[in-house]
């Protein structure tokens, strides 16, 4: 059996799989502009927002409360800060999760996160793929 070609063939198909989560990444990126864009027209503090980061192979959407943390010393403020919110299993938020939400940012929250919930599930099932994939190159290159 030609395991070489096999195994450069899924080393492709982990590389198209990476550019295919590069693009929900994209789309969850413009959602992040959009609301702040939202959040701005409001002229209020956002007590709540989302973000995206990178942990190795994969991403993570999630929300968080912005605080401002004590002034240091001298009277310098210090920037906004997120603490994150366990989202739990599965790839969905709930507004009773976060406390304290004004009723305008209810309407915010269920405009994004239903769309980020999609993305989510996305995401989970594309690095699931190519976790096998990866374990198939793994195997056959022994």
């Amino acid at each position: 059996m030609r395991y070489g070609e096999y195994v450069e063939s899924l080393r492709k198909v982990v590389d198209e799989l990476d550019n295919a989560v590069l693009v929900l990444i994209q789309d969850a990126n413009v959602l992040l502009e959009e609301f702040w864009v939202d959040v701005k027209a409001r002229n209020e503090f956002a007590p709540f927002a989302f973000n995206i980061q990178q942990q190795q192979a994969t991403y993570r959407i999630r929300w968080g409360s912005l605080y401002k943390p004590k002034t240091r010393a001298g009277g310098e403020s210090r920037r906004v800060q997120m603490k994150h919110i366990n989202k739990g299993k599965g790839d969905q938020y709930f507004i009773s999760q976060l406390k304290g939400c004004p009723p305008w940012f209810e309407v915010l929250f269920h405009k994004y996160e239903t769309q980020l919930t999609e993305i989510r599930k996305a995401i989970r099932s594309n690095r699931a793929i190519r976790m096998r994939v990866s374990k198939a190159i793994t195997h056959y290159e022994k």
